[in-house]
Formats: C-alpha cells, structure tokens, sequence
C-alpha cells in the first residue's frame, strides 16, 4: 500500500513539472557600444494566449524568467533613451532554457519646428 501512494505521489509530481515548465530564459539588454542597460523592462508574451510575465534588468543588464511553458513566444526589451527591440523565440519539449541578448538601438528623435512670422 505505501508503495502505490509512493508510486502516485511521483507521478503527480512529475506530471506537474512537465506542466509548468521549468525552462528559463535569459540573457543581457546592451545599449549600442556593448554596455550593459540597468531597469530595463523586459517582456516575454506568449504570441498563442497573449500572457506576459515582466521583469527588469540588473545593474549588470541580466534578465530571467523561470519557469517557461512550451509555446512561441516574443522577447520586447525598453529603456529610456533607446529604442526598443523584440525576438521571437520558440519554447519546444526537451528544452532546458536558452540565452538571448537583446542590443538595443539609440532611439530616434523627431523634432518639429514652426516659425510663425508677424506682419
């Protein structure tokens, strides 16, 4: 008898690891010379149901989100003064975790200028 409920509090244990994932992803923001971007927000969106988790970077520009279920997913980073960025990435069964570096772009500025004139 203790070796069917041993036998059964393993699988459920197991089957509920399978389902939540346990993948990580990971990896650094950097602005355009190389460096590493401190609060930077971080979003990984799953493209098939829309959920999202957030996250911001380290002072060393690291993000990471555990705990990720299979599925395709989009990685958006920000920050103030650049522009942002997004991947695609594919979560598939098997996987362990991936490392993504996301380098981000001197964020482009517009200027209007109106000249009015009297006379």
């Amino acid at each position: 008898m203790r070796k069917a409920v041993l036998t059964f509090a393993l699988c459920i244990c197991t089957s509920l690891r399978a389902q939540s994932g346990g993948n990580k992803v990971e990896g650094h923001v950097l602005d355009p010379q190389g460096n590493a971007v401190a609060d930077a927000q971080v979003t990984l969106r799953n493209t098939l149901t829309g959920t999202a988790q957030k996250t911001e970077t380290t002072d060393g520009g690291l993000y990471r989100f555990a705990e990720v279920a299979e599925g395709e997913y989009i990685v958006t980073a920000a920050a103030n003064g650049l522009a942002a960025a997004a991947h695609s990435l594919q979560v598939k069964a098997g996987f362990s975790g991936a490392t993504l570096d996301i380098a981000l772009a001197m964020a482009s500025v517009q200027q209007n200028v109106t000249v009015v004139t009297g006379s």
